[in-house]
């Protein structure tokens, strides 16, 4: 049965069919996405990148800069991240942190989920889930920060290299409580996004997330109350969610990645 031998490819040597899911199943055109993929990864020293933590005082400037959050998964075992774009400051990320460096925490990030949270999450679930499931809430968000062009720029060349290294990579998105402004960014933002990409985004300007977002989440009740959920963490908005205290101790060098991923030389991306 085809359908049948599908799924057990797309399960279990998932490396490679994400990066032919990405190009529509056309295998030359695959092949020159991995070899992007592998040229990228080499640049930007991804294979080796959290094996050396960042310094404590970095991480967490990054974090209040730029506030992304680990929160559990979704009823299909996706991994959920929450992107707050309200509380954004592009004067410590652009002038004290810099693009680089903001860079290169946003490809930290999709390292630790795919090789740390994704894996643990498949553990739970019983079934292999690389996909995330991302929402983007824009409570308060200003439109200077749409406006920036050194923070667009930052996102730009961060979005160009998670496409290509870490193809089908996004389940889902949620952008939740958009102002009417978004309407005119978000033309500027699918320019960025593939076609496969941009038709697993959906926005909804409404002030009420819950009902966008808590039947995605009926048996696997993960979602904040924050945005329509029932979980309510013991602290800030996300930052006390279990997987966020994992991400926490890692980035600082609290605990050594090595405790999972052994030696360095047994991660292979491409099977």
């Amino acid at each position: 049965d085809s359908r049948l031998w599908l799924e057990h490819l797309v399960t279990h040597r998932h490396e490679e069919c994400r990066f032919l899911m990405a190009r529509d199943w056309d295998v030359q055109k695959a092949y020159v996405l991995v070899q992007k993929c592998i040229k990228l990864r080499k640049e930007f020293n991804l294979d080796t990148m959290l094996f050396k933590p960042p310094p404590k005082e970095e991480f967490r400037k990054f974090k209040t800069a730029v506030p992304v959050y680990h929160q559990g998964w979704n009823d299909r075992g996706q991994l959920l991240a929450v992107r707050l774009v309200g509380p954004i400051d592009t004067k410590v990320a652009m002038h004290e942190l810099g693009g680089d460096k903001v860079r290169l925490f946003e490809l930290a990030y999709n390292e630790i989920a795919q090789r740390i949270l994704a894996p643990a999450i498949s553990r739970v679930i019983g079934h292999r889930e690389w996909r995330s499931h991302s929402i983007i809430d824009m409570q308060n968000a200003a439109v200077s920060n749409f406006l920036n062009s050194d923070l667009r720029k930052v996102f730009s060349l961060s979005t160009s290299v998670v496409q290509v290294c870490y193809p089908e990579n996004l389940g889902e998105a949620s952008v939740i409580r958009a102002p009417m402004m978004f309407s005119m960014i978000w033309s500027f933002i699918k320019g960025l996004l593939t076609k496969r990409t941009q038709s697993k985004i959906t926005v909804d300007s409404k002030s009420d997330p819950g009902k966008v977002l808590a039947p995605k989440f009926v048996n696997n009740p993960c979602l904040p109350r924050e945005l329509g959920g029932t979980v309510v963490n013991p602290g800030p908005l996300y930052i006390n969610s279990e997987l966020e205290q994992i991400v926490e101790a890692y980035m600082t060098g609290e605990r050594d990645f090595t405790e999972i991923l052994g030696d360095n030389s047994d991660y292979h991306l491409i099977a």
